[in-house]
C-alpha cells in the first residue's frame, strides 16, 4: 500500500489520545497543508519521517491525487501530493 510522508501536528489534541493530528503538503497551487485526525496505529515511522496509508486514485506528471484515511479539517478526502511525497507504491504511468 503506498503511504505519504507527513507531519505529526503542533496542535493540541481532541478526543481519544489513541488519535494523531498530521500535516500533509499538497502539491495544488498555491501550495496549502491540510490536517487530519488518524489513529495512531496507522502512522508509521521510517528513517525519522512519519507516514499514512493513502490510496492512488490518479497519477498526472508531477502529482498524484490520493484518497486519505480521513476527512481533513477543510472536508477534503482527496488532494494532489507530489510524486516525491510517496513511498511503497509502483507508478502507473511510465
Amino acid at each position: 500500500m503506498p503511504n505519504l510522508i507527513c507531519e505529526l501536528s503542533d496542535l493540541p489534541p481532541t478526543g481519544p489520545s489513541h488519535w494523531k493530528t498530521v500535516a500533509v503538503h499538497t502539491a495544488t497551487e498555491p501550495r496549502r497543508t491540510e490536517y487530519l485526525k488518524v489513529p495512531s496505529v496507522l502512522i508509521s515511522l521510517r528513517d525519522g519521517k512519519h507516514y499514512i496509508p493513502v490510496a492512488i486514485a490518479v497519477e498526472a506528471p508531477g502529482r498524484i491525487l490520493v484518497e486519505l484515511p480521513a476527512e481533513t479539517d477543510s472536508g477534503a478526502r482527496r488532494v494532489w501530493v507530489p510524486h516525491a511525497s510517496l513511498v511503497d507504491y509502483e507508478r502507473l504511468l511510465v
